[in-house]
């Protein structure tokens, strides 16, 4: 996995995608590609998210290219590019179609919400 902005990081196959997803409780998704003005224009927006939000894996990937056996846009049904796929607590949450980040990080707040009050819960539940 590597690093392109930030603390954004490019899964290179399949595996290690779901090996993150499986191990980060949000997570969320950036599809994209090089020819897709959107996509670049709001990556440097995307990079800074990650700076705000530390507890929240963010990815990135480019539809174009191959993660195995298929392409990224093959393995999630992209229908058009940005998109971005959020996981909360290891499944698959919500999807967002365009370069608009605000309904993103709105979600993100959710989330963060959610696993706090989950986490005092079991928290408060063990002896």
């Amino acid at each position: 996995m590597s690093t392109t902005e930030s603390r954004v990081y490019v899964p290179e196959h399949k595996a290690q995608l779901q090996k993150i997803i499986k191990t980060n409780r949000i997570v969320v998704l950036k599809l994209g590609a090089e020819w897709c003005q959107p996509c670049v224009a709001c990556a440097p927006h995307y990079a800074e998210m990650s700076f705000r939000h530390p507890e929240v894996v963010f990815l990135s990937v480019d539809i174009d290219k191959n993660c195995g056996d298929s392409t990224w846009s093959e393995l999630f049904r992209c229908s058009g590019v940005p998109m971005f796929i959020s996981f909360l607590n290891f499944q698959s949450s919500e999807e967002f179609m365009g370069a608009d980040l605000v309904p993103i990080e709105e979600w993100i707040n959710s989330a963060k919400t959610i696993t706090q009050q989950t986490t005092a819960l079991n928290t408060e539940g063990s002896y």
